[in-house]
Order: structure tokens, then C-alpha cells, then sequence
């Protein structure tokens, strides 16, 4: 994932989709580009030096649904994993989206902080992570989640603050402040009442985006499908990076099926295709995939993932009590299994 330093943009650039028995090179050989049958808009999609890396643009997205068929005044954003907010901003300055269409999800409040006048900051990830503790063997990732996001944050800080940064309390207004910028966990938006009741009464979201927030979660496919089943309007796009393939492990517990890192996630994505979802997975990096989920006006309206994986027992534990290095090492572990087709 990279976000520009300039006009702010999250863009992720990624290979080869994931498909049951073979890939595919390119974002067009891999179905990215045409629309389906279902109807929906093309993507911005650019290609990079290589034939077969492929760069998608969330600003070019938006650019894209705003040019087809919806307006800036109608449109909904969500991010999720916000951090300050800067990606918000900038779709408020550049395209006119009133901010009452914008919210933004954050496990801990940074607004402001990568500012030069910030006056501090304390990580409120404990209490976000605390109650994962309470799955068995999840007691040593939950520290070592909490100390590697912690050291990442100061290494962000250091580099957004050679530069003028987002104060969401400055440029956003205060009502918004209070009710749409949520500190809360993503994988527990379903209890946050006030959410589900502007969702309920205002509408779904027209694009759902994720960068890098994914790595941390421990329940990311529950996340996905709630985003599905509650969050996602009709010919809205959700995209996400930084999840880790390994998170899902094959009908006989493998995480490399068929001798492919993330094959478990092709063969989920073709039995999802076959039941009318537009649900992709593309490669990332050896460790990480994109995920590119589309709705469309005759998509099924309801997604049930329990049909198809299920958690895995007893997830494995950290031993060694070392803290994690770099983000693929963050819950790196299988957390789901592939039940058998039916």
C-alpha cells in the first residue's frame, strides 16, 4: 500500500489473481477491468513498468462512480482504519463530497497527532484488543499486536511531520468530529448502535476502502462479510489490502494448497463466483493478498462465509515471547479452514 505525500490517495498495487488451478496476469486478463454481467463501472486501474503488476487508485475510483452515476452530494465513504483522516480530507477538497457523506473507523484517535503542534499521543489499543485475549492462545498476539502498532506509529509520526499534516479538529466540523470520525473496533461494528442506525437510516456505503488495517485483525473474513451483509450498497466496491494469506488454511489444514501460498483464498473466491458474489483476490506480495469485492443490483443479498470456512480450533500460539519485526508477522497464523464443496 501507498499513500502520496502530496494529494493524498491510498493505491495498492498487486499481480496476479488468485484463481482455483491457475493465474492470471494483469488486472484486464483477470477480469478487474470489464464490468459484469451484473452491470457496475470500470475501475481506474494503471499499470506500472511490469506487464504484470497492476495499481489501483482509490481517488481514481471515486473519480470513476462520480463520473458514472453518482453525485458528490449522494456519495458514502467509509474507511476503515482512518488513522487521522487524511484520505477523508482530501475526497471533501477534490471531488465536493459534503462531509455527512465521509466516516471514518479508527482503533485509537490520531487526530492531529502527526501534526507538528500535537501535543502527545497515548495508544488506546489495549482496551480496543483487550477482550481477543479472552480467545485461547491469542494472549501473546494481542501484546505483540499492541507493541508493533505503537512502534509503527512513531515511525510514521517522525515522516508526516517533516510536512504540514491533517487536524481533522480543525478542517472538519465539530458535529462530524463527535458522530462520523468512530473510534471503535472494526470487528465489532455491529455493536456500535449509533453506526448501524445511521447506516439503517441514511443508507449504505457507496465505497468501503482498507489499507494496512487488515494485517491486524484476527476475525478479517467476519469483518468482510459483515461489510457485505450490512454495509455495502448496491454497485458499491469494497477493497482492501494487507491480509494475509495464511489467515485462511485448506479443507486438510494446509495454508499452501496445491503448493500455492493463498490458494485456500482462490478456492473460497471460486465457489463464491459460482454463487453470483464478484469477490477477487489478487496477489499482493508473497505473504498479502487484495481483496476487490463488488455489489451489484442482482449480486445475492446476503453473503454467509459459515457455509464455507469455519475457525480454525485453537489458533497457534507465540512461544518465543519475541515481539513481531514487520507487519507479516503480525497474527501471521491460520485463523479459518475451508470446509468441504458441497
Amino acid at each position: 500500500m501507498h499513500r502520496t505525500l502530496g494529494d493524498a490517495d491510498y493505491t495498492a498495487s498487486f499481480g496476479a489473481e488468485l484463481l482455483e488451478g491457475e493465474l492470471l496476469e494483469g488486472g484486464a486478463a483477470a477480469g478487474l477491468l470489464p464490468a459484469t454481467a451484473g452491470g457496475g463501472f470500470q475501475p481506474a486501474v494503471f499499470r506500472e513498468g511490469r506487464p504484470t503488476k497492476t495499481r489501483v487508485s482509490i481517488v481514481g475510483l471515486i473519480g470513476e462512480m462520480l463520473a458514472a452515476t453518482l453525485s458528490p452530494a449522494g456519495f458514502r465513504f467509509l474507511d476503515l482504519g482512518c488513522g487521522d483522516g487524511e484520505i477523508l480530507e482530501n475526497i471533501h477538497s477534490k471531488f465536493g463530497v459534503p462531509w455527512r457523506g465521509l466516516w471514518g473507523v479508527t482503533a485509537e484517535d490520531l487526530r492531529g497527532f502527526f501534526d507538528d503542534s500535537s501535543p502527545g499521543f497515548e495508544p488506546a489499543l489495549s482496551s480496543v484488543f483487550e477482550p481477543w485475549k479472552a480467545w485461547k492462545g491469542n494472549e501473546m498476539w494481542v501484546e505483540n499486536t499492541i507493541a508493533f502498532r505503537e512502534r509503527t506509529l512513531g515511525r510514521i509520526a517522525r515522516e508526516k511531520r517533516r510536512r504540514a499534516s491533517t487536524n481533522l479538529h480543525r478542517s472538519a466540523p465539530a458535529e462530524w468530529n463527535e458522530r462520523q470520525y468512530i473510534i471503535h473496533d472494526i470487528q465489532q461494528l455491529h455493536c456500535h448502535g449509533a453506526f448501524q442506525e445511521a447506516v439503517r437510516t441514511e443508507g449504505k456505503f457507496h465505497m468501503i476502502v482498507s489499507f494496512t488495517c487488515f494485517c491486524y485483525l484476527h476475525d478479517s473474513l467476519g469483518v468482510v462479510e459483515h461489510i457485505y451483509n450490512e454495509m455495502l450498497a448496491d454497485g458499491g466496491v469494497f477493497v482492501a489490502n494487507a491480509i494475509h494469506k495464511v489467515a485462511l488454511a485448506g479443507e486438510g489444514g494446509e495454508v499452501a494448497a496445491d503448493g500455492e501460498l493463498g490458494a485456500p483464498f482462490a478456492q473460497l473466491a471460486a465457489r463464491l463466483r459460482a454463487r453470483g458474489f464478484d469477490f477477487r483476490c489478487y496477489n499482493e506480495n508473497e505473504t498479502k493478498l487484495v481483496l476487490i469485492m463488488r455489489k451489484h443490483a442482482g449480486s445475492p443479498p446476503v453473503m454467509k462465509l459459515g457455509e464455507h470456512i469455519g475457525y480454525t480450533p485453537v489458533p497457534p500460539e507465540h512461544t518465543d515471547g519475541s515481539l513481531p519485526e514487520s507487519q507479516t508477522d503480525v497474527d501471521a497464523r491460520p485463523v479459518y479452514q475451508l470446509k468441504p464443496a458441497v
